[in-house]
């Protein structure tokens, strides 16, 4: 066929459009030859060629919802149902953690946090976990076999690291954070696909599964594994981890979801038609919209974005400590009384002008 893309269609130094194409090159030639006004060398026009149909997507199976790959685009960042997390009574698997549910958050002390909201739930979405198999050693210096199901893109700490990994770039002799700071191999990994995916919140953006320290988050970058990327392919990394950039986006979520107010269930467990809670979703939205743009823009949105959120986390931080509470106490108490002061003025004020209409009346 001819090649309308220009000069060195396919060819290693000028790549042109090197795509695949044979099933409609037919119709692409009639139709440009038709719509051309100087068509090539030994165009023919005829009348001009339907369209090739796409092929249809396959159809899920009776029962099973439609699979969203697993690349970084359709975000499925999750646990499997069979992972287990410690409560305060015992270990609890994740298909049946509950929101209000406290989970061990700390490898190196008792730390429970309550679950505030579910990110990404769907018990029967399939999906690709990567399975991990790992060996560590117990208090009565046994080695034991473990393992742990989590999609690709999930975050999880390994040691001599500052922030948590992408869960597919872990391999085999890499070197997990356990319980008691004690040292976890990882033995085996394989790829498995299985029903159900289940990603909890905590304040801390942290949470132990398996025995294991995880992060509540996702790598919203395909390419990402541990660092935030701007520009085409993600050449340049930003000293900003994918855990730091969710957590930031997350602090207006879980200041919502952590106070105790009458709106609390409609932002915190409402999630779309696949599973994800709106914030969440909007959030992958917002991203994909600004990897599309310009590196200059990319660079002072996520700046701004990064810099607000960042004031917005630090305040949560501030108030969730007692100094922090004592103020809020103060500032509500000083709300309070002034709005019953100006309540007091206005009642005052409609009374004194009832009193002079009265007067001029009469």
């Amino acid at each position: 066929m001819y090649c309308f893309s220009g000069y060195g269609c396919a060819v290693a130094e000028f790549p042109g459009v090197n795509a695949r194409v044979s099933s409609g090159a037919a119709w692409i030639e009639e139709q440009i030859c038709c719509l051309s006004g100087s068509p090539p060398d030994g165009c023919t026009c005829n009348s001009p060629v339907p369209a090739p149909a796409p092929a249809p997507a396959p159809a899920p199976a009776p029962g099973q919802s439609p699979s969203v790959p697993s690349d970084g685009g359709g975000v499925a960042g999750c646990f499997s149902g069979d992972a287990t997390v410690l409560t305060h009574r015992g270990e609890k698997q994740m298909v049946d953690l509950q929101v209000g549910d406290e989970v061990l958050t700390s490898t190196t002390g008792h730390v429970f946090e309550p679950v505030y909201a579910f990110g990404h739930i769907d018990t029967t979405f399939r999906s690709e976990f990567v399975k991990l198999v790992f060996e560590f050693t117990d208090e009565a210096g046994t080695k034991q076999i473990q393992a742990i199901e989590m999609t690709d893109e999930h975050l999880l700490y390994v040691q001599e690291s500052m922030h948590p990994v992408r869960a597919g770039s872990v391999q085999v002799g890499d070197k997990l954070v356990g319980l008691d700071a004690s040292s976890v191999k990882v033995i085996q990994r394989t790829i498995i696909s299985k029903e159900g995916i289940y990603a909890p919140l905590t304040a801390s953006g942290r949470i132990v599964v398996n025995g294991l320290m995880a992060s509540s988050y996702i790598s919203l970058q395909k390419e990402a594994v541990m660092y935030s990327q701007l520009g085409a392919d993600g050449w340049l990394e930003l000293p900003l981890s994918q855990q730091d950039l969710c957590h930031y986006w997350m602090a207006p979520l879980r200041m919502m979801c952590t106070a105790s107010h009458a709106n609390k269930a409609a932002f915190c467990d409402r999630h779309d038609s696949e599973g994800y809670l709106h914030w969440v979703s909007l959030g992958i939205r917002l991203l994909r919209w600004l990897e599309r743009q310009y590196l200059v823009v990319q660079i002072i949105l996520l700046a701004a974005a990064v810099v607000a959120l960042g004031i917005l986390a630090l305040i949560e931080d501030f108030m969730s400590t007692v100094l922090g509470g004592t103020v809020l106490m103060l500032l509500l108490t000083f709300g309070v009384y002034r709005s019953s002061e100006r309540s007091r003025h206005f009642i005052s004020t409609l009374g004194s002008s009832a009193t002079a209409s009265t007067c001029r009346t009469h």
